[in-house]
């Protein structure tokens, strides 16, 4: 009787664990960028969308921003809040050219948005994906396709597909240099 007792509870114990993720800590050291367990919920640190708004990050909470073009993933993370910015294979970073890039999504907003465009189809064909992780685990995701007559932006898989002026790229997805401290 009481090993049937042990092995139910274990049983329970066992289902109620593959049923629950675990949440981190918040000074826990971030996923990696190409990890494809990230959450993108409610629960992400984020504010009302305004009609314009591609995308809206809290940067204080932020851990990880790494861009992927061509294969290539770089960027920056730290272990938990408190910590300096480092590149994502250890080097010191450019202070100031960090706060500058991130700033440009403290909200990113755009004028115009692609009303035909169908969101599968942009993220389908991504040229660049920069992915943000923030000390809860949750993360924001931002696709962008270059098109002939600007950039395709989507922060949710359901859309809407946003426009912005092709010279925004170079903004929004910096050379792994230019975040580098020299």
């Amino acid at each position: 009787m009481r090993t049937s007792f042990i092995v139910l509870m274990l049983l329970t114990a066992f289902l109620l664990g593959a049923c629950e993720k675990p949440s981190p800590s918040p000074s826990s050291a971030p996923a990696s960028p190409g990890n494809s367990d990230l959450v993108e919920s409610a629960s992400a640190p984020i504010t009302t969308r305004a009609p314009g708004e591609v995308l809206m990050l809290d940067v204080p909470y932020l851990l990880q921003a790494s861009a992927e073009e061509e294969g290539e993933i770089y960027g920056i993370t730290r272990s938990n809040v408190d910590q300096p910015w480092r590149t994502l294979d250890g080097g010191p970073v450019d202070e100031q050219a960090v706060a500058t890039w991130l700033g440009r999504f403290a909200p990113l907003e755009a004028d115009d948005r692609y009303p035909d465009l169908d969101p599968d189809r942009v993220m389908s064909d991504v040229t660049h994906r920069l992915v943000f992780r923030f000390n809860d685990g949750s993360g924001r995701t931002l696709s962008l396709q270059e098109r002939a007559d600007g950039l395709a932006a989507i922060s949710q898989a359901d859309g809407p597909v946003f426009k912005l002026p092709a010279a925004r790229l170079d903004e929004l997805v910096p050379l792994p240099a230019t975040l580098r401290a020299e």
